[in-house]
C-alpha cells in the first residue's frame, strides 16, 4: 500500500488550493489504494478535520511518504530525487530551484 503525502501550502500567504480533495482521500483510503497524510493548514480551503474524517492522518511529517503531493513547487530543502512528488511548476519564469529540481 502506498503512502501518499500532501503538503501545506506555504509558498504563498494566500494559497488554500489542494492537490486532493477530502473526497479523493476517502476514495484512496476506502478502496485500500493508498494511506494518506497531509500537513495541517489554517489557510487550506478544506479544513484539517475534513482531511481526517476523509480517513487522513494529520502530521507535519511527510518523509516516509511514497509520494508527496503539492500545488506549488516543493521547496528545494524537502525535495527527495528518490521520491516522485507531483506539483504544479512554471518552469518558464526560470526559477533556480524548479531547474534544480528537474535536473535531479
Amino acid at each position: 500500500m502506498r503512502k501518499v503525502g500532501i503538503r501545506r501550502e506555504d509558498k504563498d500567504a494566500w494559497e488554500a488550493r489542494v492537490p486532493l480533495v477530502p473526497d479523493d482521500v476517502k476514495g484512496l483510503v476506502a478502496h485500500g489504494d493508498a494511506t494518506v497524510c497531509v500537513q495541517p493548514s489554517a489557510l487550506r480551503v478544506f479544513a484539517d478535520d475534513a482531511f481526517a474524517a476523509a480517513g487522513a492522518t494529520i502530521t507535519e511529517d511527510l518523509d516516509d511518504c511514497d509520494i508527496v503531493l503539492a500545488v506549488k513547487e516543493i521547496p528545494e530543502a524537502q525535495f527527495r530525487p528518490a521520491r516522485p512528488t507531483s506539483s504544479s511548476r512554471t518552469p518558464s519564469r526560470g526559477s533556480p530551484t524548479t531547474w534544480t529540481c528537474c535536473a535531479a
